[in-house]
């Protein structure tokens, strides 16, 4: 299956670049990989939000995930939503959503599937629940927005291909749901009450 699956969606690459000049002091120019919290950050009407309200499905959360130059993320999973949301690409499970904001010729995602470059002016879903390697071996930034997103019928129309269902979830046991419902929809995740991996990593702690 793919690991990275783009989005049939085109992104304004001129919105992008302005929501890029309206991140948080402190966001960027950091060392190796980071994730912020963002969601408490967005002002109504910027460009960020903007950008954010152009994915379909209810968002979850918003974060802001950076790569220095010549470093990475080595291979790993997520579980995120502090092990309340499935996350999947059934209609009401938890997908990541990446919008590129800054990017460059020699950064990629890699997983199974080889090295997949993410350009600035598309969005792309993230499988985390498969191992993937976040690289950036050029000179300059790697800056995505994170929207950790409740799939819905509109967002599954933009995935192509759609993997088969038995690749589309993260495992889980039906009996670990109280009255056997997989989703709670817990609405929008506050900065601090979300960490960006299970693993709390020096980007959580810094949150």
């Amino acid at each position: 299956m793919s690991v990275v699956i783009k989005l049939d969606l085109r992104i304004d690459t001129e919105l992008a670049s302005a929501a890029l000049s309206e991140l948080p002091d402190g966001y960027l120019g950091r060392s190796g990989w980071n994730g912020r919290g963002l969601s408490s950050q967005v002002k109504t009407g910027s460009s960020l939000e903007q950008l954010l309200n152009s994915i379909p499905g209810e968002m979850a959360r918003a974060a802001c995930l950076t790569l220095s130059p010549e470093s990475e993320k080595e291979m790993h999973t997520d579980k995120r939503g502090n092990g309340q949301w499935v996350m999947g690409l059934d209609v009401g499970e938890v997908v990541g959503i990446h919008i590129p904001l800054q990017t460059n010729e020699s950064s990629f995602m890699e997983s199974a599937d080889g090295p997949v470059p993410m350009e600035v002016g598309s969005a792309y879903a993230l499988c985390v629940w498969h191992p993937h390697k976040a690289v950036n071996g050029g000179a300059t930034e790697r800056v995505h927005l994170l929207r950790d997103t409740f799939v819905d019928a509109e967002l599954l129309a933009l995935l192509d291909p759609i993997p088969h269902a038995s690749a589309r979830h993260e495992e889980y046991s039906i009996e670990d749901q109280p009255n056997d419902d997989r989703i709670v929809n817990f609405g929008s995740i506050g900065d601090e009450e979300e960490d960006c991996c299970e693993e709390k990593c020096d980007a959580c702690e810094d949150e």
